[in-house]
């Protein structure tokens, strides 16, 4: 509950979380169902897909969790063990270009509730009632989900003038999308393999794309609509579960009830591998994409279809 808490109280936490296979049975290696079990908590969730990209969106998320029309916490989610016990060079900036980035601390009056102060009495943590104003604070924290997606493209634009680094609108980042009939919508580390992917299977003279999720919370619907407006076919490429939901995977059912009343946008395709940070290789993905391409051509699904998803790499169980 104290996730909740943090949300609920408006403290503009950032997180950094090595996303696991969640117990039993014990794993330590990438899966994100732990970070995407809490996306209805409040917390703003984005992933990062390289050691460079955790570094910057750690930077990007303080300016944008410290906003005065935000004020919310955030997870920064990137793979377990496959970068956090892992180690690459990282450009770390000189600490003024951070500082002009990065706005200044607060006085009293721009965070009035995150420190008590006797001359400034006020109430935390107290009980209220149903007649009381608990569902108009949710809201507040709803809306404040809404007006945090302009503030994060505005965020990354200006980290990319000042450190001449893109990460997309910051909310997605699309990678050969104009002019494809087929792509993937894909989050985390799986996505930079994903991009040699698409280039390889394009050589092969398949129109295909991709588009790394950047931010899982706030969810960027009106992107993935415009997306499936201009696609024919989208595998939706998700690495935890959503045990029991339309699916089974959390991205795929976002993705689904974004659409649900859009007309002429893209035939939704869920995938889930990689679980509990099983291997998904170059040529695997390669293989998703000529399946996508296969099943916009003539229709064919892949064998490996359980309750409307491809769950893809399973072993053979007998």
């Amino acid at each position: 509950e104290m996730v909740h808490w943090a949300a609920g109280t408006r403290l503009p936490i950032v997180m950094a979380i090595a996303s696991r296979g969640p117990a039993p049975p014990w794993n330590i290696w990438a899966d994100f169902t732990d970070v995407l079990s809490q996306r209805d908590t409040g917390w703003m969730t984005s992933f990062a897909s390289s050691h460079q990209e955790i570094y910057d969106e750690i930077l990007m998320s303080y300016k944008v969790c410290e906003n005065s029309e935000v004020l919310l916490p955030k997870f920064v989610s990137y793979g377990g063990f496959i970068l956090s016990h892992t180690s690459k060079p990282v450009i770390v900036e000189d600490q003024d270009k951070v500082d002009r980035y990065l706005p200044p601390l607060p006085s009293e009056e721009g965070w009035p509730h995150v420190w008590m102060d006797p001359k400034r009495p006020m109430m935390f943590g107290n009980l209220i009632m149903p007649s009381g104003f608990y569902q108009e604070f949710r809201l507040k924290i709803h809306d404040a989900h809404m007006k945090a997606k302009a503030k994060i493209v505005k965020a990354t634009k200006e980290f990319e003038r000042i450190f001449g680094r893109s990460y997309g609108n910051g909310l997605i980042q699309e990678y050969k999308m104009k002019g494809a009939e087929v792509g993937a919508i894909i989050y985390g580390d799986l996505a930079l393999q994903m991009e040699d992917a698409v280039d390889q299977v394009r050589e092969e003279g398949y129109k295909v794309g991709m588009v790394k999720l950047r931010h899982f919370r706030p969810f960027p619907t009106e992107d993935i609509i415009e997306i499936a407006k201009n696609a024919k076919l989208l595998g939706v490429v998700d690495r935890a579960t959503a045990f029991g939901s339309l699916t089974g995977g959390p991205l795929s059912c976002e993705v689904k009830s974004a659409l649900h009343d859009i007309e002429g946008t893209a035939t939704i395709l869920p995938i889930i591998n990689g679980l509990g940070g099983r291997e998904v290789t170059l040529e695997q993905q390669k293989e998703q994409l000529r399946t996508l391409v296969k099943l916009n051509e003539t229709g064919e699904a892949p064998k490996d279809i359980i309750h409307g998803t491809f769950w893809d790499g399973l072993l053979e169980v007998k």
